[in-house]
């Protein structure tokens, strides 16, 4: 469902190469208070869907910079597990899978480059 009304920011390795590790913390504030609007018009008793589903869309739509926020700043993006908001720390742990990290590269013995053995003590 998610997938079907979401729209990710354009260009979101651009914008986080722009906030900088600060704005993480920003990014983090922003999510939060869109979360905490849609909180409070639930307990109101909104009973409009499409808006509720609009600050879902949105908080998503921030979301979006945390996998790259994370490649470039990733403990203030790990801080974000333990943020007060709730739905903060579920959108910093979705994220943390679809990080755009590149693939190490294979040695010529089919191992990745950064793969180690270890030896028993004989």
């Amino acid at each position: 469902m998610q997938l079907a009304y979401s729209d990710a920011l354009p260009n979101p390795a651009a914008i986080s190469t722009e906030l900088g590790p600060e704005g993480v913390a920003e990014l983090f504030m922003e999510i939060a208070g869109v979360a905490d609007e849609r909180a409070l018009r639930e307990r109101e008793g909104c009973t409009d869907h499409d808006l509720l589903d609009d600050y879902w869309r949105e908080m998503s739509r921030l979301a979006s910079l945390i996998p790259w926020l994370a490649r470039r700043y990733p403990v203030p993006v790990l801080a974000g597990l333990a943020h007060p908001n709730r739905a903060v720390r579920l959108h910093v742990a979705g994220a943390i899978e679809r990080v755009p990290f590149r693939p190490a590269p294979r040695r010529c013995d089919g191992r990745s480059s950064g793969s180690r053995t270890t030896r028993r003590a004989a």
